[in-house]
């Protein structure tokens, strides 16, 4: 009953253009990714900081690089050359226009400074992701809202944003025509 359950729910999902992401979808066959590091922005708060490294994940902040008053391209080429992803509730850092798609290292937009790993949806996903993906970022840019994440990156196309959301306890993605 349950395989049949699921089998409804993956059809449903199918039809409007979701697909399951397993851990290694991003990677070439054999592949090893680097391990995610990021450079937190003075916005994120300490305990996220925190959360995030008792996750095993690296994360240095602006403060402890004394860069904790930096412009926003000083602060994202300070992130390039620590060889990081940028951590940041900076909308600035979304948009295109100041920071294109396939350049750099990679951003994490979070779209509210009272997102808490663990409790909600879209930051969990987001890291659960980012986790997998691993150091393999250039470009690469992801915005977590409480409840989902969209995924920027470049494509032969140019530009593909992805949409990514938890059914059944599983992840899912699709690609999207614009930002929501």
């Amino acid at each position: 009953m349950a395989a049949r359950k699921r089998d409804k729910l993956e059809n449903r999902l199918e039809e409007k253009g979701w697909f399951e992401l397993s851990d290694d979808y991003w990677r070439q066959p054999g592949e090893v990714r680097a391990k995610l590091r990021l450079l937190a922005d003075t916005n994120i708060p300490r305990g996220l900081v925190e959360a995030l490294r008792s996750d095993g994940i690296s994360v240095t902040t602006s403060q402890e690089l004394n860069i904790a008053q930096v412009d926003d391209s000083e602060l994202y080429g300070c992130a390039q050359r620590e060889n990081r992803v940028l951590l940041t509730n900076d909308a600035d850092f979304w948009s295109d226009r100041s920071f294109p798609v396939g350049r750099g290292r990679g951003i994490i937009f979070l779209d509210s400074s009272r997102l808490t790993l663990n409790k909600d949806v879209g930051i969990t996903l987001g890291f659960t992701w980012a986790k997998s993906f691993g150091g393999g970022w250039k470009g690469v840019k992801l915005r977590i809202t409480s409840d989902k994440c969209y995924l920027k990156g470049p494509s032969h196309l140019g530009k593909t944003v992805y949409e990514m959301a938890a059914f059944g306890g599983r992840l899912f993605v699709r690609e999207v025509a614009e930002e929501r």
